[in-house]
């Protein structure tokens, strides 16, 4: 395999765990809207959750472009940046619907 059909299918296996966090993530913001009906500090825990999954994009996109800045002479930059992304992913996942499970 050569190191472009590597990197696209780490985009694609990138692509899936990106839509399984924004699955989860979307659970979870609805578990807390539902939870205002009850619980009125359910709303500010929704807006820190917010702000905390716009930190995080922020530190994979950083973390993940050191990656790509450090190898940037190598031609296996970008896939070592897509397997960052996906871990990092794949990660915040987990972190999340341990968020769901309590």
């Amino acid at each position: 395999a050569t190191d472009t059909n590597g990197s696209s299918c780490a985009a694609q296996d990138l692509a899936k765990a990106d839509a399984e966090l924004n699955q989860v993530y979307k659970a979870l913001l609805a578990e807390m809207d539902a939870a205002a009906l009850t619980n009125p500090d359910a709303r500010l825990a929704k807006q820190h959750l917010v702000d905390a999954q716009r930190a995080w994009v922020t530190l994979r996109d950083g973390d993940c472009g050191a990656v790509f800045s450090y190898y940037q002479s190598g031609t296996i930059r970008v896939g070592l940046e897509l397997d960052c992304k996906l871990q990092r992913t794949r990660e915040r996942t987990e972190q999340l619907r341990h968020l769901i499970d309590g």
